[in-house]
């Protein structure tokens, strides 16, 4: 049975016309690389914004005992700890957007290409993990387009929950930094969101024009659907555990009915049918294995990237990698601000010149081949 659907996978994909260029090839190849992004990339930055959010919250916990027991001597090393700590908090609030939003695109794009091609993303990334290309090699040389997982996985469904799994071993990292930042608060005497610091620094200057990620992230629209997901899975870590279980489980389960099925006669094939994924349960274990589904899991966790990404909308970039202060653009000003031709943001018309060299050609790329900037 795997190996029937990774046969019509294959053929699915050999009845395609060729790649026309690399970059066609490479839109194809997109799907099946999803997991390995996630894991080789995602999941290790969401480790490490994780880890920084937590640093953050710990020394937002103590700030009422450090004022209470402050003296002279220590006031400047405490006046230092709160610049970091009006710089930090924004800015983990940004990186965990980001990364929010670096789990919905994949995953946005794939049901997308999916409907283009009427099918199901299942389907879809089947169809791609048996591509093979060359363009492998010009990429990631380690990086081997193969099913996903053990054997008994090698089907449509469990290679989609393969992937499944890659992203949401990112997600609980990305969950525990939201969480860490929803507990941590900015001290006291931070400025509210939008008005500059009164230091001229640019660490002290941009903790003003950035604090407002840190209200964004705490409204009411992402709480709302933080609590509903907190409520629906309360323990995150253990249910993702329990989700991989149950991966495990329903490839066992479908590699012992065909095992089943193919050695013995239709008239016992069902009572034996059950009595051997009896046993296949009881001998792995798995029978403990909380019984999660993984589809719902996994869109529950996008509905909430999706909740963070809406309330945090970031146009608040520039394209001029050498711009510091964002010229204390509010985020609506930002917004305004874009090239004609591609649509990428600026946070000024003076940046927008100033990076027009370096921009050029890509520009002119992207609106040859009909592409433009998310807005």
């Amino acid at each position: 049975m795997a190996a029937a659907c990774l046969r019509s996978a294959g053929n699915a994909q050999a009845l395609q016309e060729p790649a026309s260029c690399d970059s066609e090839l490479a839109a194809r190849c997109f799907s099946a690389a999803v997991p390995w992004i996630a894991r080789d990339l995602l999941e290790p930055a969401a480790a490490a914004l994780s880890k920084l959010a937590r640093e953050v919250q710990q020394p937002s916990e103590n700030a009422a005992d450090n004022t209470a027991s402050s003296s002279s001597s220590s006031s400047s090393s405490q006046t230092s700890q709160q610049s970091t700590q009006q710089q930090l908090m924004p800015s983990s609030a940004l990186l965990v957007v980001v990364l929010a939003r670096s789990l919905v695109l994949p995953a946005d794009s794939q049901e997308a290409a999916a409907a283009a091609a009427g099918s199901t993303p299942a389907q879809l990334f089947a169809v791609s993990i048996m591509a093979k290309p060359t363009f492998r090699k010009r990429w990631v040389e380690r990086f081997h387009r193969a099913p996903l997982g053990s054997r008994q996985h090698h089907s449509v469904p469990g290679q989609w929950q393969q992937w499944q799994l890659a992203l949401l071993a990112a997600f609980q990292h990305l969950h525990s930094a939201i969480s860490s930042l929803a507990h941590a608060k900015l001290p006291a005497d931070a400025p509210a969101a939008g008005v500059p610091c009164k230091s001229k620094s640019s660490s002290s200057g941009r903790c003003g024009k950035w604090s407002y990620l840190v209200d964004l992230v705490g409204s009411s629209t992402s709480l709302s659907t933080w609590q509903a997901f907190e409520s629906k899975w309360p323990d995150l870590p253990q249910a993702i555990i329990a989700a991989g279980g149950a991966s495990n489980v329903a490839a066992q389960t479908t590699t012992a009915v065909v095992a089943t099925t193919t050695t013995t006669t239709t008239s016992s094939s069902s009572s034996s049918s059950s009595t051997d994924l009896s046993r296949v349960v009881s001998s792995s274990g798995l029978q403990h294995v909380e019984q999660v589904d993984v589809d719902q899991l996994h869109t529950d966790a996008l509905e909430l990237c999706r909740a963070l990404v809406a309330a945090v909308p970031l146009p608040v970039v520039c394209n001029n990698p050498n711009c510091e202060s964002l010229e204390g653009a509010s985020e609506a000003a930002a917004a305004s601000k874009m090239c004609a031709g591609c649509h990428c943001r600026y946070c000024s018309a003076a940046c927008q010149a100033a990076d027009w060299r370096r921009h050029r050609r890509a520009c002119k790329g992207m609106v040859a081949a009909g592409q433009k900037c998310r807005r």
